[in-house]
């Protein structure tokens, strides 16, 4: 049994971080990243590389580069005027930019126009699903010795509609470091209902692991943790006095989160960054904030609303936050823009990619 919300109102430090109400928030968007995906999108000098895609986590390598990680991923020609006409699509992919900033080869398995997941299910079909089949959409990560390690999470095609899917369980994928070889998928905790990869926080010794309990129009935060290096487990859960072996035990910490959502150290308080999810479709974007990984989390402050586009389809979603990519104290986030229309990604590539937006919080105060 889900611990109760209302437990988490005294959960966490017993310090209370909040914005300051005097304080102003600053968002705009941020043309070098905007153009820099752009420009990479649109380039044909290699058809298997990326023209669109979504989540768009980040997680910097020793080395100095960025890995971006997407799950559904467009590949192929652009067209003269933007449209695509013959594209592959997979599921997941990696695309690395280098210590200089130059986005590289987009990694994935197969060859276009036979491209495959770079993270393949068993019995996978790429492109649209037949209903039956699976596949995996991936979460955040992080760098454990080695290792780059992506949360994997496998769904389900169940009928024909487009939001016909739902998600059957959770694994963590281990790519070998330089090179970025894909060598093990490890079924992780999927027990009480929580997607967990959501985000990702490494603090005090510990790994952070924030999931999402999917109730459809409802969704929850929950939050697990392992000792740095140890993101394969075992896991202890968050249950609103403590930390328990058992993941039934964990709290729901906060209703209307998104499936994914970001958590970042900022001075001494954390901040949480997610689309609203508690109003269908909503285009805004909200930060908490928190003197603990697990809360209370005091909010929300409304960061940014995504503008109109040139089509009544548009869905936004998933924003976070990127604090390796922050310049002049401002914190990048990015979110992902899709239509409910197929076709509409179809008419202009420029549709199905992420939008990164710079932003200014307000100063942190803290009370007893």
């Amino acid at each position: 049994m889900v611990a109760s919300l209302a437990a988490s109102a005294g959960a966490g430090s017993a310090t209370v971080c909040s914005f300051d109400p005097t304080g102003s928030v600053t968002a705009h968007p941020d043309d070098a990243f905007n153009t820099l995906f752009r420009t990479y999108g649109d380039s044909n000098s290699s058809l298997d590389d990326w023209t669109g895609g979504d989540t768009t986590n980040s997680v910097p390598l020793p080395d100095g580069r960025d890995v971006w990680i997407f799950s559904d991923t467009f590949l192929g020609a652009v067209n003269p005027d933007y449209t695509r006409s013959d594209p592959s699509f997979v599921h997941n992919s990696l695309v690395v930019q280098s210590a200089a900033g130059v986005l590289g080869a987009t990694l994935h398995a197969g060859r276009y126009p036979h491209a495959k997941s770079l993270i393949q299910a068993p019995g996978e079909v790429e492109g649209d699903p037949p209903v039956g089949t699976t596949w995996y959409w991936v979460g955040d990560g992080t760098v454990e010795g080695s290792m780059l390690r992506v949360f994997a999470l496998q769904f389900e095609k169940f009928g024909p509609g487009g939001f016909d899917f739902r998600w059957i369980g959770s694994s963590v994928a281990s790519f070998s470091l330089p090179k970025l070889r894909l060598v093990s998928v490890t079924p992780v905790t999927s027990s009480n209902g929580v997607e967990y990869g959501s985000g990702l926080l490494e603090d005090g010794g510990y790994l952070y692991i924030y999931g999402t309990e999917d109730l459809g129009s409802d969704k929850y935060m929950h939050v697990a943790r392992a000792p740095l290096g140890g993101l394969l487990g075992p896991w202890e859960y968050f249950s609103g006095t403590g930390w328990a072996n058992d993941p039934s035990q964990s709290l729901r910490l906060l209703h209307g989160v998104a499936n994914e959502y970001s958590v970042t150290r900022v001075g001494a308080a954390y901040v949480l960054i997610t689309n609203d999810t508690n109003v269908a479709f909503s285009r805004d974007i909200y930060a908490y904030v928190s003197c603990s990984p697990t809360g209370p989390w005091v909010g929300p402050t409304k960061l940014f609303t995504e503008p109109d586009y040139p089509f009544t389809n548009v869905i936004t979603y998933n924003a976070h936050a990127h604090p390796e990519l922050t310049a002049n104290g401002e914190l990048l986030i990015s979110y992902n823009v899709n239509s409910l229309v197929f076709q509409d990604l179809m008419n202009d590539v420029h549709v199905y990619r992420p939008r990164f937006i710079r932003v200014q919080l307000p100063p942190i105060l803290t009370a007893p």
